[in-house]
């Protein structure tokens, strides 16, 4: 997926143990949708970076966009992984997750 914006405006929807892959250039986003399962107890959104530091925003609210800036959940420049757990008071079943991924540089 190449960004044509500073926002994508089209989302890829995930499916489980299937790797996503995109091209960004730097503070462009691309995003992603999974739709949680109501037996879930929770998620891990993981990050493979062929080069740069990409950065991962999530959100479960509803038309949600996140950025680095707004979103529930995020990673930082040296994170690869994100945990999501029932115990999280924003974790849903049954709902989107809608993930941001931008490279700062």
């Amino acid at each position: 997926i190449v960004g044509g914006g500073s926002h994508a405006s089209a989302s890829t929807a995930l499916v489980d143990g299937r790797p996503q892959d995109a091209t960004l250039q730097p503070l462009q986003y691309a995003y992603f949708t999974l739709a949680m399962p109501a037996s879930a107890s929770a998620l891990t959104f993981s990050i493979t970076p062929r080069y740069g530091s990409p950065q991962l925003a999530v959100s479960n609210a509803p038309g949600a966009r996140p950025t680095t800036a707004f979103s529930i959940w995020r990673t930082h420049q040296t994170d690869s992984e994100l945990t999501i757990r029932e115990t999280d008071a924003d974790f849903c079943t049954a709902c989107v997750y809608v993930v941001g991924v931008t490279s700062p540089t």
